[in-house]
């Protein structure tokens, strides 16, 4: 009786074995190495630089619709009638804009519509002096306002001295010292896209 029942486990774990289907693992183009590899196309031969020397001059304006008054002379022939279509639209006088034709006048909101020049040396001297003795009271604004004159020629009339410089800088390195990564990282990114738009890049 006892062998009946140490066989009957056995049997049954070979019975199960016999009858479970096989499966096989295909791999397919699901992960990143295979599916760059897939996209990774190479030029067409058009892109590639031929190692002919050409002498020809390659006309490639931008894309817009083609007219002829834009042809240069370069690209006609002396006998086209081209050119005296050109001539005559070059030297041609378009109609009088009026002001009403004209885009509206930009108004600078410092200097105001009607700029004074009311200032006096004498003013200029007393703006020194007070930037240069309390620098902390008379600030750019406050000179601007006691003067009735814009910030632009209270930075260029005179400058902070240079002890009052140095405690704001470290003024703004304790708050630069306080920034995480993110907002470190983010200034830099602004910095360096100020000056991308300066040299044209943007």
């Amino acid at each position: 009786m006892a062998s009946k029942i140490i066989r009957r486990p056995l049997v049954a774990a070979s019975r199960t074995t016999s009858t479970s289907s096989t499966t096989l693992a295909v791999r397919g183009h699901k992960t990143t190495a295979r599916t760059k590899r897939s996209l990774a196309l190479p030029p067409h031969k058009s892109f590639a630089p031929s190692g002919e020397s050409m002498d020809t001059i390659i006309y490639n304006p931008p894309s817009s619709a083609a007219s002829v008054f834009h042809t240069p002379f370069k690209f006609l022939p002396k006998s086209d009638p081209r050119r005296q279509n050109n001539m005559q639209e070059l030297f041609r006088t378009g109609p009088r804009l009026t002001e009403a034709d004209l885009p509206p006048r930009l108004e600078v909101a410092v200097r105001g519509k009607t700029p004074s020049y009311h200032l006096t040396r004498e003013d200029a001297r007393e703006i020194q002096e007070l930037r240069r003795t309390d620098p902390e009271t008379w600030t750019i604004p406050k000179l601007a306002a006691k003067f009735n004159c814009s910030k632009v020629f209270v930075t260029i009339c005179t400058q902070a001295p240079r002890e009052y410089k140095d405690k704001l800088a470290k003024k703004l390195d304790v708050v630069k010292s306080r920034w995480g990564p993110r907002r470190t990282q983010a200034r830099e990114d602004r910095v360096k896209r100020k000056e991308m738009l300066f040299r044209g890049d943007l």
